[in-house]
């Protein structure tokens, strides 16, 4: 974690899977019962945040860390429950130890979380949240919230589908998307969008039927009166994910827009 050359917390804007390392996480509840032991992966997590003092962690459980848990096999958010039913949530296969983003410094380090749970009942995905007290190599690290991360394991696990046919697109630095999970017809289909929208007026009853081939429209203003409301001040410019779920034939379905 904190070698000078090698280290994840010491190089913490290094990305990707060669500064992924390994590590042992265990989970106590508060009465002291141990609920999650197992080894798993560690990256950093975010953007800016990096540079503060204490920087969130994402952890990834797999089989070549821990052959006999490549989940999180444990209800870690009380009540949480699949996006499309009522089947609990029991199983993970990538957790974010977030330190409250922006809200981190002088903050009250859960804005976000609070947002998340506002909005639970709207047409669109939150990420769960559930707050701890972490510990690097045993010494005290200060308040997390435990987070569930928008990734391709988020959705198929939210909607018990295919991972490798789910596209993920994020814009996170000036306006800039980038590709997450999926393939270069999928950002060229994204682009098509945004041409489609730049280019057509949705007054038009065309128009509007065609976009929504393009968009999930009840999920897009659902997403922006929370935004809007909260006065999220790091966003429209950035901070966005749009994901779909690519149907075999390639074509437009009602599974197939972007959310």
């Amino acid at each position: 974690m904190f070698d000078a050359r090698t280290g994840v917390y010491v190089n913490f804007n290094r990305r990707g899977q060669d500064w992924e390392r390994p590590v042992y996480f265990e989970m106590f509840t508060a009465d002291g019962t141990s609920v999650i032991s197992q080894n798993m992966g560690v990256r950093m997590h975010g953007g800016a945040t990096r540079s503060l003092a204490q920087k969130a962690l994402r952890l990834y459980a797999k089989e070549e860390y821990d052959e006999e848990n490549k989940s999180i096999k444990y209800e870690l958010f009380e009540n949480m429950t699949k996006s499309y039913n009522d089947n609990p949530l029991v199983k993970f296969k990538r957790v974010v130890l977030r330190s409250s983003g922006n809200d981190n410094t002088g903050g009250s380090l859960f804005r976000d979380a609070l947002m998340h749970a506002l909005a639970s009942d709207l047409n669109m995905n939150i990420q769960a949240s559930r707050p701890c007290v972490a510990f690097i190599n045993g010494e005290f690290w200060g308040i997390y919230n435990i987070r569930e991360r928008y990734d391709n394991h988020y959705f198929a696990n939210h909607y018990d589908t295919d991972k490798d046919k789910i596209a993920l697109i994020t814009i996170a630095v000036r306006g800039t998307p980038e590709l997450q999970e999926g393939d270069e017809n999928d950002i060229a289909y994204y682009y098509e969008m945004i041409r489609f929208f730049n280019n057509h007026s949705l007054t038009d009853d065309a128009n509007y039927k065609k976009a929504q081939e393009y968009l999930d429209i009840d999920n897009f203003v659902d997403y922006y009166i929370a935004n809007i409301y909260s006065a999220n001040a790091d966003w429209p410019g950035n901070n966005n994910s749009f994901w779909r779920y690519k149907p075999d034939n390639g074509n437009y379905d009602d599974s197939a827009v972007w959310l």
